[in-house]
């Protein structure tokens, strides 16, 4: 995965679905927070080296917050904040890697469209609905991790050939 739009689509979704049982005033201070930080790492010199390194961090980051959405209470404030910074420096290294493009902007749509009916499930004790889609999001995160950590044989001839 070396495009920008599915990462930061999971991302935004494991991070709606984090914040979905903590206060409103955390969810935007948490929000206000991803997007300064996504912000000051597009300005960061990121080159292609840098790409295997930063698409596993971006992974695990990732996998982490989507693990989060099965505490009980949600997250504290400071949490919710470090946990928006976090997400906003991979999110904005990656973009850096591939370029900013409109359908990476785009894919930040998810954040509020999982965020809002997760709320309300939560409320209405149906949490169960947030923790399968957060262990969809670990699994296909996991899985990206591992194809970007696996050396790849590259264009190897057929055996049928």
């Amino acid at each position: 995965m070396t495009g920008a739009v599915f990462p930061l689509t999971l991302v935004c979704a494991a991070t709606g679905l984090c914040l979905s049982k903590s206060r409103r005033r955390s969810v935007w201070l948490a929000l206000i927070a991803l997007a300064i930080m996504a912000a000051l790492a597009s300005l960061l010199p990121f080159t292609e080296a840098w790409a295997p390194s930063i698409f596993v961090a971006f992974w695990i980051s990732t996998i982490i917050t989507a693990a989060m959405t099965y505490l009980d209470g949600g997250i504290s404030t400071w949490g919710a904040i470090l946990l928006g910074g976090n997400n906003g420096l991979w999110a904005g290294a990656v973009t850096t890697l591939v370029g900013l493009q409109l359908s990476s902007i785009v894919a930040l749509l998810p954040l509020f469209l999982l965020m809002l009916p997760a709320r309300w499930l939560a409320a209405q004790s149906f949490r169960v609905v947030a923790n399968v889609g957060a262990s969809w999001v670990i699994a296909i995160s996991a899985l990206a991790a591992g194809v970007a950590l696996l050396p790849t044989p590259g264009y190897v001839a057929d055996h049928m050939e």
